[in-house]
């Protein structure tokens, strides 16, 4: 996830950016604010231009459509990545590919016709922009043009009028806009920002969402800011921290843009700088959620078996597409000599809407291209009525045993199979690993390797491994017994202990496991598990809020076991928080024993001692002595081996496909 700061004409003042540049390495600014000396100035310091604006003001109606594809081409084609302007400079090509197609086009403070005929010419020019990047930029370098989705002023309905007036706008751009401030009502809840706009904005478009703005003033004892109350700057400090964490949540934030870079008159100190140019605690929080989410310091929790070949972890940032009937390629050097029964591939939070299975193989290396097919297996969709292969999961085949020798290297290979031109998505880390795909037009049911390969890039690697034996499917919590702190952590019967973990999948649990330790647990007769949702009653403060399933395993807990019990399928949905929880039954202060990792992660146990099931409270006392071997695990997926593929026709229509528009 980009994180960056808005520094809107700050970039061409001297000294502005080797002073921002310890915070973030990703700006906002307008395009009537970008010079040669300007951007210079940026990328001698390491940063980038991660989105920049062009339309700030005034009659969306008298805009020349073909003037300002004309202005944006220009730019992208000289200060764009691969752009003129980097060659031959030393610091190299830090050029930019998002572009923000008008600034809150539906703020009428901004422009005269925002809420008459501006929508309608907004859409105009939103095609006409869209044929002339495809018209002038290879699918490589082109610039991804984002819409705005709540207009910017009081509009989370202006995406809604958008497509109701232009159904397929989404199939043109890239991404949209949120800008969604807090507001001046409700303090709580003005202090989490317009949470409800960034998980709309992805429910009404599919597309990835961008949020371009998004602060808290901190002019304590003057009016409110146009859009945000008055904050001190610790309150500033908790605000940004809960916010940006949510939004790394959501797999569908590609970007999150703070506003602003300095305060400014009268009222409006969103900065994390001062007017007189001094850094607030926000500056360096910056730095910090930059380190966090951007650099790669936080990912999800890697499945926890070995791994052969392949990849699972790391900071898979770049969203990526392979159309159907398209076979596409990721090179690996195996990391031990085993024979692979399992692979999986992982999907991004963008749905796959006539996707309907997915093909997963190994092959040989053959001069630096796919070689002999070793073997494959195919997953079916379980995505609502249509079965559509699923968002933010683990795609699992198996039905092969494929050996592979260490230090050797192999292609990955991913194959969408369902209606022509429909897409697969998921994410890419860009970190120079092989990629390649194959030449159109594509006409593959079957992972096949004898055949036309185009160019090879290094985009690569995708979130693709092999496993040496068939694993159970861990949605949430850690299987791991490799705690080592067994007198910290006992319960007593009658308490709720729970620990806090993140969504792995998108998927239902049927089962919930705990481990015991080597210590006794007599006088307690069952012990209950189950999962509540994460309520963060105060910005930066969570606790355990609704249940969502429970049940019990009776009779005394053996020594150095797991706890089983089958629930009613609840839902997880991957990269959001929950709480597994455990609650011991039996005898007064009898206790259930058990080790943690002790590692400062979540965990919380209820004040009273007086629970006969799991329930929401408000009494918990903080310990952050998780993690625990405790996780939830769905049901078996369906897959079919490679003998059982079906036949799938594909239609007669060829129409052309095109290379990911997210690189």
């Amino acid at each position: 996830m980009i994180v960056g700061v808005d520094m809107g004409g700050w970039i061409g003042v001297g000294g502005a950016s080797a002073d921002i540049t310890a915070a973030v390495k990703q700006i906002r600014t307008s395009s009537s604010a970008v010079t040669e000396a300007s951007v210079g100035g940026l990328a001698e310091n390491g940063i980038t231009i991660a989105t920049v604006i062009f339309g700030t003001g005034g009659e969306i109606g008298t805009i020349s459509a073909t003037e300002m594809a004309t202005k944006i081409v220009e730019y992208f084609k000289k200060y764009g990545k691969g752009g003129t302007f980097w060659i031959g400079k030393s610091y190299g090509d830090k050029g930019g590919q998002y572009f923000e197609l008008l600034n809150e086009p539906g703020n009428p403070f901004f422009w005269t016709d925002a809420k008459t005929g501006g929508p309608v010419a907004y859409i105009a020019l939103i095609k006409k922009v869209h044929e002339e990047l495809v018209a002038n930029f290879s699918a490589e370098v082109r610039p991804k043009m984002l819409i705005s989705w709540d207009g910017g002023y009081g509009g989370d309905t202006y995406g809604e009028e958008l497509l109701a007036k232009e159904p397929k706008l989404k199939e043109l751009v890239d991404g949209v806009t949120v800008h969604p401030y807090g507001g001046t009502g409700e303090r709580a809840k003005a202090s989490l920002g317009g949470r409800e706009r960034v998980t709309k904005a992805w429910s009404d478009f599919g597309v990835p969402v961008f949020i371009t703005e998004v602060g808290w003033s901190t002019d304590v004892g003057a009016e409110p800011a146009g859009a945000s109350l008055q904050y001190t700057e610790a309150e500033q400090e908790a605000n940004i921290k809960s916010f940006y964490k949510f939004c790394f949540e959501k797999a569908y934030v590609s970007m999150v843009i703070y506003f602003n870079f300095v305060d400014y008159e009268p009222n409006n100190y969103f900065g994390i700088e001062t007017r007189f140019r001094v850094h607030k605690i926000s500056f360096a929080v910056m730095a910090e959620l930059r380190a966090k989410y951007e650099e790669g310091g936080e990912t999800p929790p890697p499945p926890e078996e070995g791994i052969p070949i392949g990849k699972s972890t790391g900071v898979f940032a770049t969203p990526n597409i392979t159309s159907c009937w398209h076979q596409e390629a990721f090179q690996y050097t195996a990391l031990e000599t085993k024979e692979v029964k399992e692979l999986l591939f992982r999907t991004n939070g963008i749905a796959n809407p006539g996707v309907f299975s997915l093909c997963l193989g190994i092959a040989e290396d053959s001069g630096g291209k796919p070689g002999t097919v070793l073997g494959y297996g195919v997953a079916v969709g379980t995505e609502g009525a249509e079965k559509t292969i699923p968002i933010n999961t683990w795609i699992k085949v198996t039905g092969f045993s494929i050996p592979v020798v260490t230090g050797t290297k192999y292609w990955l290979i991913v194959l969408p199979l369902g209606t022509t031109g429909k897409q697969l998505h998921y994410n890419i880390a860009k970190e120079g690993g092989g990629e390649i795909e194959t030449k159109e037009p594509p006409a593959f049911g079957k992972i096949e390797t004898t055949v036309e390969w185009g160019v090879a890039s290094n985009e690569g690697p995708a979130q693709f491994y092999g496993v040496a034996e068939p694993v159970e499917r861990i949605v949430i919590g850690s299987k791991s017994t490799a705690f080592s702190v067994p007198l910290a952590n006992k319960t007593s019967c009658g308490h709720m202990e729970s620990f806090q973990f993140t969504g792995l999948e998108t998927k239902a649990i049927h089962e919930l496991l705990f481990r015991t330790n080597n210590i006794a647990n007599p006088g307690v007769t069952g012990v209950i598990l189950g999962v509540a949702e994460d309520n963060e009653y105060e910005p930066g403060k969570h606790r355990p809020g609704a249940i969502m399933g429970q049940a019990t395993a009776a009779g005394e807990p053996a020594v150095e076991s797991w706890i089983k019990v089958v629930v009613a399928p609840i839902n997880i949905v991957a990269g959001t928080k929950y709480w597994l929880m455990m609650l011991p039954i039996g005898e007064a202060g009898k206790l259930l024993h058990y080790n943690t990792g002790n590692e400062g992660l979540g965990e919380q146990e209820s004040v009273k001692a007086t629970y006969a099931k799991l329930e929401a409270s408000t009494e918990w006392t903080v310990g952050n002595e998780g993690p625990v071997a405790f996780y939830g695990a769905a049901e078996a997926e369906v897959v079919i081996p490679p003998a059982k593929i079906p036949v799938i026709k594909q239609r007669l229509s060829r129409q052309a496909m095109f290379r990911s528009a997210y690189r």
